[in-house]
């Protein structure tokens, strides 16, 4: 569901770029704010303190893909953790594998679960190093186990 409302807004942000005229989705008197999103609050209050009809985000929402849900599953309420996100989304890549392949899938796990490799640089190198999906999983799950032990 993540991954379809972040294809739809691109869609939807690519037919309004390449329309030659006004969109019939947006008033050309509302203004769309972009930048400086890390977190649902700076959202919230870029929008009040702008006026802005919508808000955009593209590097926050690399490393978390939920940011505008708050990381809470609008299905069951459940929290999405990073480690959650990614296994997420290596089972999407198993199902609709990326168009450009391993090195796609391989760059959002990196920015899912960036600082997780930041601090342990041996799974890191061995994400690199996958050469499946399945690979990307076992180095995800090996990186949500150390956490989990505290392992430096």
């Amino acid at each position: 569901a993540l991954a379809l409302a972040l294809a739809l807004a691109l869609a939807l942000a690519l037919a309004l770029a390449l329309s030659p005229g006004p969109s019939p989705y947006l008033d050309p008197n509302q203004v769309i704010a972009n930048g400086g999103v890390a977190c649902y609050s700076d959202a919230e209050d870029c929008l009040e303190q702008t006026g802005a009809a919508a808000i955009m985000s593209s590097e926050a929402l690399l490393e978390n893909p939920a940011l505008f849900c708050r990381n809470v599953d609008p299905r069951t309420g459940d929290f999405l953790d990073q480690d959650e996100l990614a296994r997420r989304y290596l089972q999407m890549c198993e199902k609709y594998p990326p168009s450009k392949g391993l090195a796609m899938s391989r760059g959002h796990i990196f920015k899912l679960l960036h600082g997780g490799f930041k601090q342990r640089t041996h799974l890191r190198d061995e994400l690199l190093l996958a050469q499946t999906t399945a690979e990307l999983g076992d180095v995800c799950a090996r990186l949500q186990a150390e956490h989990a032990c505290g392992y430096q």
